[in-house]
């Protein structure tokens, strides 16, 4: 029940993202692998995060580690149905414990 909880609070932060939904749909579409590149997570310094500086929001540091967080346990959850190789460097760890 705890890790539930724990994950339906870390969704909050991902439900949007486009990277996360088109993985889901590949492997609704049974697809065996996906490699990614540039998913390499986001800094709690705004500005790595972004090209233009226009872009940038209000956003906490804190809100960038949650959202990290979440990325990397839906990432985890998803390579249970395929097999997901990250091909540039990430903040994101997909070795499994």
């Amino acid at each position: 029940l705890h890790l539930q909880r724990w994950q339906h609070m870390l969704f909050r932060y991902i439900y949007d993202n486009a990277g996360l939904m088109l993985i889901n749909l590949l492997i609704s579409l049974e697809v065996s692998e996906i490699y990614l590149a540039g998913f390499d997570g986001f800094s709690t310094n705004q500005l790595d995060n972004y090209m233009n500086s226009a872009q940038m929001g209000a956003v906490e540091r804190e809100h960038q580690q949650h959202v990290n967080t979440a990325i990397e346990a839906q990432l985890l959850e998803y390579s249970e149905h395929v097999q997901i190789r990250l091909v540039t460097s990430s903040k994101y760890n997909l070795t499994k414990v």
